[in-house]
């Protein structure tokens, strides 16, 4: 009896004996679960900011097992802000938090504080740039440019840094007559404006271009826009044709007279009246093609004492008694001629016996056409044929009246086709300083 107790008493002390010698694991051993954190993006930039400022949203995410606790954000760049969390920012696990940032301009950093060990310092860079307007130049006319009548080319050079050029146009005004046109802007940056401005004298010209945000770019230049016509660019049906004159389709000239005998004929422009004392009149001229006379005239007809649009013919060249003063290229000898060759004379009312002045001339019957031009700005008369300035001088007369500006030419026995082409005429509303 004694034997069997003993026995189950050492069992009993065994199994004790086990359970108190199993491991026991101590603190140190415990593996801690830890925060991880993540920003994206790690960078945040605006360019081109519209407006007073741009923002965007910041992700803060705790990748890791432990609990992220934020402790501060901190703004280190002038021209940013943000909306700014309570503290401190506590994110569980997978739990993300959106940061507003908030950019106006100008560069620096966003400073992330936290307990992720491995990471306690975060930096984000933030880079922003206001929208920049426009650049625009008025490159063509310069300041202070007189336009001629047939008108010129404006040109505006553009850029911009961040829209597409071919997106924008260009609007152009001018102080007198508002808004002129609006102009698409080419890939190397120009926009142009071709013609004549609608009212002449002095203006301002502005071109004015607006980006995607409504900035604008803007020039502005003075010029001043001559008075005057072009042939090409006139209603033909506000032209006066007398006598044998016409306009001759086929040619696309002024025909004044054909080589039937004993005929004048004479074209003058009536949708516009200049100062005959201030004028500059270009064109040219063909006397060839019959048998040698007579000339051709061109004339401003004053309009005040005008009776009619036709003159005398033959050694009248259809302008002899005609108010106002004219300019003949006389081809044909006659008796009251000063000289006995082709020549050119100035003389006033028609009186084609007593030229003020007159030059010779060289053989003007040739078949070819002839350049000429006349300025007229009293009291000095300059007329230039091919290039050659043959009358330049001052007179004595009367210049200074409303005038009708146009041509004559006749024929008598002996004849020629008289034709005038490329017309421009200019009052000078613009003077050169």
């Amino acid at each position: 009896m004694f034997l069997f107790l003993l026995a189950c008493s050492d069992y009993s002390l065994h199994q004790k004996s086990e359970k108190e010698s199993a491991p026991v694991m101590e603190p140190e051993d415990v593996v801690e679960e830890e925060p991880y954190i993540v920003v994206d993006p790690m960078a945040v930039s605006f360019t081109g900011i519209c407006g007073d400022s741009e923002s965007a949203e910041l992700m803060i995410l705790n990748a890791g097992e432990g609990e992220l606790v934020i402790h501060d954000i901190e703004v280190q760049a002038s021209g940013w802000s943000i909306q700014e969390p309570v503290y401190p920012l506590i994110l569980a696990t997978g739990e993300t938090y959106f940061l507003e940032v908030i950019g106006e301009s100008g560069s620096g950093i966003l400073s992330i504080y936290s307990n992720d060990p491995q990471t306690p310092g975060l930096w984000v860079e933030l880079q922003a740039t206001k929208d920049m307007p426009p650049a625009l130049h008025i490159q063509n006319p310069q300041d202070g440019m007189i336009i001629p009548v047939e008108g010129a080319s404006f040109v505006a050079q553009v850029s911009d840094l961040e829209d597409e050029l071919s997106q924008m146009v260009v609007s152009w005004f001018s102080n007198i007559d508002g808004l002129l046109d609006t102009t698409v802007i080419d890939e190397h940056g120009n926009s142009v404006l071709e013609g004549i401005l609608p009212s002449h004298g002095a203006q301002e010209i502005t071109a004015m271009v607006f980006d995607s945000c409504g900035n604008e770019g803007l020039d502005v230049v003075g010029v001043c826009q001559q008075f005057g016509y072009e042939t090409e660019n006139l209603d033909i049906s506000t032209w006066n044709f007398e006598g044998s004159a016409q306009w001759d389709n086929s040619l696309g000239v002024v025909e004044l007279t054909n080589t039937s005998t004993n005929v004048a004929g004479t074209a003058f422009s009536t949708a516009s009246i200049v100062n005959a004392e201030q004028v500059e009149i270009d064109f040219m001229f063909y006397v060839s093609g019959g048998s040698g006379a007579d000339g051709f005239s061109l004339t401003a007809l004053d309009v005040d004492r005008m009776t009619g649009f036709v003159g005398s013919t033959g050694g009248g060249i259809g302008y002899a008694g005609m108010p106002g003063w004219s300019i003949e290229v006389d081809t044909y000898y006659n008796s009251n001629d000063p000289t006995s060759t082709d020549h050119v004379a100035f003389t006033f009312d028609g009186a084609v016996g007593n030229p003020v002045i007159w030059a010779p001339l060289p053989e003007m019957e040739d078949g070819q056409w002839h350049t000429m031009r006349v300025e007229v700005n009293a009291p000095h008369v300059l007329v230039e044929i091919d290039g050659v300035v043959y009358l330049d001088q001052n007179i004595t007369g009367n210049l200074n009246f409303p005038a009708y500006i146009g041509f004559t030419a006749a024929t008598g026995s002996l004849t020629n086709y008289h034709r005038i082409d490329a017309l421009t005429v200019t009052e000078q509303v613009c003077s050169e300083e």
